[in-house]
């Protein structure tokens, strides 16, 4: 493959899959960066390539002692370089973890894209030296001199950096959960964050129908309990009921009603730890200062402006 289409697919491959780690590739020009290089690092075993022009006297000594398309395309180089970010990393000359998971990815979708060549590459050099390719028919894989082949991998994965932002700035479990938008997903959702959750509830209750935005204070896979400015209820997928009391720390009563429906959509907001809020929905909501529920929810109401 040519510079562009190792380019554009990197940052589709490896945007593609940091997404799964909650990494987005798009958000820092350092990252956009790196993921670019890194595309381009295996062709530097030979001088014609675009960063074998660029660094020619390391280009011409690899080409010379290996030749093109062998120790830089192997799973050697590969876990060269994964256990050098990994070093760089621990010692702290790196020090965001980030950058390993995407010279990894960005380094593995040129491999990726070199396979599905005529010539393959050949992931087991030096211990074997025959080129591992997809799929196995020829006829089927692209040839590197067809510039129309390149026109097609350049235009497809184009179109998929930019429908795929979405994906890009959530992560792919978030963007999955919002898409469902059910209580179990709203609870995973909740368990894997660190930050506030803002939860977009529409229920009927009594033939009036409810539509707002809440904060997340506690949930299960069945149960969410949710503070919405001056009072805390909760919406229970199981029962199919909606408990609505104020958050009070004196209030011992909850009103309970039949729901008829319950759609619930995700948004995400960050701020300090979550407060802490009783089991059933009562009781003071403090932070880890000790604020009180008046406090908290001024907070938070600035939050979700």
């Amino acid at each position: 493959m040519r510079a562009p289409t190792h380019v554009i697919g990197g940052l589709m491959f490896a945007g593609t899959l940091c997404s799964f780690t909650d990494v987005n590739v798009f958000e820092n020009p350092y990252y956009i960066g790196v993921c670019v290089g890194v595309s381009l690092l295996p062709d530097i075993d030979t001088t014609k390539s675009l960063l074998g022009k660029l660094l020619y006297p390391f280009a011409w000594f690899i080409y010379h002692k290996f030749g093109h398309r062998t120790v830089t395309h192997s799973l050697l180089f590969f876990a060269f370089a994964w256990l050098t970010m990994a070093l760089l990393v621990r010692f702290g000359v790196i020090a965001d973890p980030n950058y390993t998971k995407i010279v990894i990815f960005s380094l593995l979708s040129h491999y990726v894209f070199d396979m599905i060549t005529v010539s393959g590459v050949p992931l087991f050099y030096p211990f074997f030296k025959n080129p591992c390719v997809i799929p196995g028919n020829p006829t089927l894989r692209f040839n590197t001199n067809c510039i129309r082949s390149e026109l097609i991998i350049c235009g497809i994965c184009g179109i998929l950096c930019f429908t795929m932002q979405p994906l890009f700035a959530h992560g792919f479990w978030t963007s999955y959960n919002r898409q469902f938008a059910t209580i179990k997903h709203v609870d995973r959702e909740n368990q894997n964050t660190q930050f506030y959750i803002i939860c977009e509830y529409d229920y009927i209750l009594n033939a009036e129908n409810h539509v707002g935005e809440a904060i997340v204070i506690n949930s299960t896979t069945n149960e969410l309990i949710l503070f919405d400015h001056n009072r805390v209820f909760t919406l229970n997928n199981a029962e199919a009921r909606l408990e609505v009391g104020p958050a009070e720390e004196e209030a011992d009563a909850v009103e309970a009603e039949r729901r008829d429906a319950i759609e619930v959509g995700l948004d995400f907001i960050r701020g300090p730890s979550r407060p802490h809020f009783d089991a059933a929905g009562r009781g003071p909501i403090v932070d880890a200062n000790g604020q009180d529920v008046a406090s908290v929810a001024g907070e938070v109401t600035g939050w979700g402006e």
